[in-house]
């Protein structure tokens, strides 16, 4: 069984930073912030185990649907929309923290 210790900072830090990403860009279209905060959970996820990709991708989520699409801060499904933004912010979660965790165990001859 994987400790998850390391996994905190991680999290943590893809956390504030889809946070302040998604407030910041309020004002723009919600397509905009949507892919600065899917960028954001992809860099992050890179250095994360793969569980902990998938939750930053359904945070990002929250915090998209909350300030992005319902402009107003408080999350309120919608509909269909909603779940293909989730399903595409935890997939590419869970794929970037794949990916590195894949090519963090290959070694360089």
């Amino acid at each position: 069984m994987q400790r998850l210790e390391s996994a905190v900072w991680p999290l943590a830090g893809g956390t504030a930073c889809t946070f302040v990403l998604a407030v910041v860009l309020k004002e723009a279209g919600w397509q905009v912030a949507f892919a600065v905060v899917a960028t954001s959970v992809a860099g992050r996820a890179l250095l994360a185990p793969p569980i902990v990709g998938a939750a930053l991708g359904a945070v990002a989520w929250t915090f998209v649907t909350s300030f992005d699409v319902n402009k107003s801060g408080d999350l309120t499904l919608t509909g269909a929309g909603d779940t293909a933004r989730a399903a595409t912010l935890i997939t590419l979660g869970l794929i970037a923290a794949s990916a590195g965790k894949w090519f963090t165990s290959r070694s360089i001859p």
